[in-house]
């Protein structure tokens, strides 16, 4: 969700090399040493940490006990650390839709796990980078079922991004894209309740003469008007419209 420090132009890599000192995050065996004050700017989770009366602020290192340790957490850590020193994701996760839909499925995993971690460690800037990818790769491609998966197990029942999910796999799935069946039985009942509910409305959309969903180009010429602000989280329709405006200056 965006906030007022959103709109911050974020320290340089260089100012904060003579500026602060470096801090240790700890993610199982593995070490990060970071700027204090890039990490700080861009995560409330990170600034309260090492700026508070903490144990953490005193020795300048905190552990992420809280976050499972695996090769896909460090990855998302890695994703983060990447982001603060460049402002750019990997290009592992900033996909352009110009590739083959299996390594779509492989970004779209990728970018969802760091926006959990930019939702865990409240890092704004971070999470919209993030959040602008996935919808962006959805919207050209459904989500493979392993991202549904890890999706409706690590988010809230109301975000935005699941809500996306649905949508990009009703408009968008074919049985041709279909590579994942060996875990078909593992798909949440939430998210195939959401599907049965979303075919249902889409279908009465359509008209009573319409008697089945068609699939990728035709269904997207039949129901027009899917806006990426639609899971931008926007709080008011100014807000929307604000985003909607700017969105047509930078295109």
């Amino acid at each position: 969700m965006p906030t007022n420090n959103e709109s911050k132009k974020m320290m340089r890599p260089s100012a904060a090399a003579r500026e602060s000192a470096l801090v240790v995050v700890k993610l199982g065996k593995t070490t990060y040493r970071v700027h204090r004050a890039l990490l700080t700017e861009s995560s409330e989770y990170f600034s309260k940490a090492f700026t508070g009366p903490w144990k953490e602020a005193r020795e300048g290192a905190l552990t992420l006990e809280d976050v499972e340790c695996s090769a896909s957490n460090d990855k998302k850590v890695d994703q983060f650390v990447d982001w603060l020193y460049t402002n750019k994701l990997s290009e592992e996760v900033d996909e352009d839709g110009n590739g083959e839909e299996p390594q779509h499925f492989g970004a779209s995993k990728v970018a969802l796990n760091a926006l959990v971690l930019g939702d865990r460690i409240l890092a704004p800037k971070f999470h919209r980078v993030v959040r602008d990818i996935i919808i962006s790769t959805m919207m050209k491609y459904p989500p493979c079922y392993s991202t549904i998966i890890y999706g409706f197990a690590k988010l809230p029942k109301d975000h935005p991004m699941l809500d996306l999910m649905v949508e990009s796999h009703c408009r968008l799935f074919c049985t041709e894209s279909d590579a994942e069946k060996e875990i078909q039985h593992l798909l949440p009942e939430e998210f195939l309740l959401r599907i049965m509910l979303r075919y249902g409305r889409l279908k009465s959309d359509m008209g009573p003469s319409t008697t089945r969903i068609r699939c990728v180009s035709h269904f997207k010429s039949l129901f027009p008007g899917w806006n990426p602000c639609d899971y931008h989280g926007h709080v008011s329709k100014e807000e929307r419209s604000k985003c909607l405006a700017d969105s047509k200056r930078q295109a």
